[in-house]
């Protein structure tokens, strides 16, 4: 399919194009930044005081500073060329002049390669046409405004948030461009801003985006996801809309409950049972709050249609820095901490079901994960610590009988062993002992604990309080879903098989990303491929379709782009004689890019390399594997990649915990 047809069978045939050099006089914000120009401007101008004074009569009653902040002045000096020397003319507005004819030459070289390409154009300045808030396909200028300052950035999200309005459920696809070196910086923010998705959604250079066939790139990879891009915008809208039909409902269901109610489920029921009123409201209006969400039949039918996504289709994200899913993941197990202020039973007892107790001076020394893997039904105290301060306890007694007066005179604890969360620590293989993958400690902290079915403590409730008292050698930091406490729980007791629950997402881990080639030295040089210094990648971990674990390399479109014409500029005759062959097919390859897009399979750290392998058909029609390259990830000291995988070697790099790109 040509891209035209593409275009046409996706219906982006219709474009708007928002650049401030379509306007047809500046405004007084346009010249502000040049200071010097207005100084003289304005002591010159009093030798054509009366023409002044005929083309805006206001001119006396104006102080020097009124009139630099007035368009109405401005526009009437504008109007004024011809009638005002040209010298004085110029000194206002010269640069102005020659910032929008660059603008104008370069939209009009836009507009000819959107025609060419079918789509017809609709041009605006900083006043949108009526017919703009239907288009499909939106170009629009970064900093709507000549001085390129903050709030010219905040006028362009402005009319796009006025575009978008009423179409959540059927976004336009959004390019932004500028002649701006800050465009790259800004990119994250206004898509934030403006509530734009990334598979809607980009940004490019004015001279970048009509050279060469970069526009046709970029209409085609929006044109080929857009469905799904669709997708995931109404099932976001369905959510936005269902939280709100939900909260009314919840709250017209609860606002039935009088106050004689409160006190007769007191009465009737928590007094034998030992829990607070307010604990366990919120375990009931949580679920309550659940159901009328899950009853939401736009939701449900937009969830639905989520499964009709094509995985194949190698979207990759365009945007640096995945989003943080570990995030997410938390946020599925882990109870908010703000929870732990509403006291959890009236009898006495100082903890819940679920609560993680960690050790005070655990944060000040965190083992690696290594220390703990190998710790398997071994005592999961860390190494140092006597036995009887292990490193975290977690609460596995019945929350029905740590409420109840008279009930647990003692409350089953289990030990764990608490390690960094890391690229090494993240994985979904399944074990004998229990783990939570993932606690905040604070915000810089993430950690994950190794729980100890061997090592199951029995405390009174004095004794446990004794631990938390004044914080002297434990904290409850976190409560566990009942979900995944129970998990735990049945592990332990290993009476029941283990419940279903929702698979945790992938972990994210950013790397550092180094592209090179074997030269003729014997030694590896580096493509030139500044966005992977920039930007690098993202690793994400999960398993495959057989319970394996599973990472994937996965870069931005503009990493992928800016690698290939890399290889695509390098000669054959620099790359190392062992190390052609598999450059040779590199070049060749048209899978290599579908490949790379939709991830490259990354060895375990420091195992050393794994071969790139691309699919190539041969003559007879069949298919057969042809090394590429070679990746590694974090490779251990003294292991090197193979010579003949040399035309592409590929070193990932795991940013340290808690850095920032």
């Amino acid at each position: 399919m040509t891209v035209n047809e593409l275009l046409i069978d996706r219906n982006l045939t219709s474009a708007l194009i928002i650049d401030d050099a379509y306007d047809n006089q500046p405004l007084a914000k346009d010249l502000a930044g040049d200071e010097e120009a207005w100084n003289t401007f304005i002591a010159d101008i009093q030798a054509e005081r009366e023409v002044i004074i005929e083309v805006f009569p206001a001119y006396d009653d104006m102080s020097s500073a009124q009139l630099r902040t007035s368009d109405e002045f401005v526009a009437a000096v504008w109007r004024a060329k011809g009638k005002i020397s040209d010298e004085n003319w110029n000194t206002l507005f010269d640069d102005y002049v020659r910032a929008t004819a660059g603008d104008r030459t370069f939209l009009n070289v836009l507009e000819e390669q959107l025609r060419a390409l079918g789509i017809t154009c609709t041009t605006s300045g900083r006043q949108l046409p009526h017919e703009a808030i239907q288009v499909p396909l939106i170009f629009a200028d970064l900093f709507l405004g000549a001085t390129q300052e903050a709030h010219d950035v905040d006028e362009s999200v402005n009319k796009l948030q006025t575009i978008l309005r009423g179409r959540e459920n059927e976004p336009p696809v959004v390019i932004l461009m500028s002649r701006s070196e800050r465009l790259n910086d800004r990119k994250a923010d206004f898509r934030d801003k403006a509530g734009l998705l990334g598979a809607l959604f980009r940004v490019s250079s004015k001279n970048d985006l009509i050279a060469d066939s970069n526009l046709e790139k970029i209409l085609r990879r929006m044109a080929q996801h857009r469905p799904d891009a669709l997708r995931v915008a109404r099932f976001l809208k369905s959510w936005e809309d269902g939280l709100d039909k939900a909260r009314r409902e919840f709250m017209i269901s609860i606002r039935r409950l009088d106050l004689s109610d409160y006190v007769q489920v007191r009465q009737v029921l928590l007094n034998f049972e030992g829990q607070p009123l307010g604990s366990y409201l919120l375990d009931v209006f949580d679920r309550v709050l659940q159901y009328e969400i899950e009853g939401d039949t736009g939701t449900i039918s937009a969830a639905e249609d989520l499964n009709n996504i094509d995985s194949e289709s190698y979207a990759v994200p365009y945007i640096a820095q995945s989003s943080d899913l570990q995030h997410l993941v938390y946020r599925t197990i882990i109870q908010n901490p703000e929870r732990l202020k509403v006291r959890a039973t009236d009898c006495g007892a100082p903890v819940g079901f679920g609560d993680v107790l960690v050790r005070t001076q655990i944060a000040v020394d965190i083992p690696k994960a290594e220390q703990v893997e190998n710790v398997e039904g071994k005592n999961c105290s860390t190494e140092g610590v006597k036995d009887d301060q292990p490193d975290a306890l977690l609460v596995l007694t019945p929350a029905c009988d740590l409420v109840r007066d008279g009930g647990a005179t003692r409350v089953l604890l289990i030990a764990g062993k608490i390690a960094l969360l890391d690229a090494r620590s993240w994985n979904y293989k399944d074990s004998s002992a229990p783990r939570t993958p993932i606690l905040e400690l604070d915000e810089n902290s993430r950690v994950w604990v190794k729980w100890n079915v061997r090592d199951l403590r029995m405390l009174a409730p004095n004794e446990i309080a004794g631990l938390l008292e004044n914080s002297a050698k434990y904290n409850v930091i976190a409560r566990l879903r009942e979900s995944n406490a129970l998990e735990i729980q049945q592990k332990v007791l290993s009476s029941m098989g283990r419940i279903g629950l929702l698979a945790p997402m992938p972990a994210t881990f950013e790397v550092d990303v180094r592209a090179s080639y074997l030269g003729m030295d014997a030694q590896l040089h580096h493509y030139e491929v500044p966005v992977l210094s920039r930007e690098g990648g993202v690793c994400f971990v999960g398993r495959d379709e057989d319970g394996n674990h599973n990472t994937r390399l996965i870069l931005t479109e503009q990493a992928i782009d800016d690698l290939l014409a890399a290889v695509g500029r390098q000669q054959s005759d620099a790359v190392a004689n062992s190390a052609r062959r598999s450059f040779e097919a590199l070049k060749a390859s048209k899978a290599f890019e579908d490949d790379i897009q939709r991830g490259l399979q990354v060895p375990s750290p420091e195992s050393g390399y794994k071969s790139i392998s691309c699919l190539r058909d041969t003559a007879n029609n069949e298919k057969i594997a042809e090394v590429v390259g070679t990746i590694a990830r974090n490779p251990a000291q003294g292991k090197n990649p193979t010579p003949a995988h040399g035309g592409l070697v590929i070193l990932l790099t795991d940013k340290a915990a808690g850095a920032t790109s």
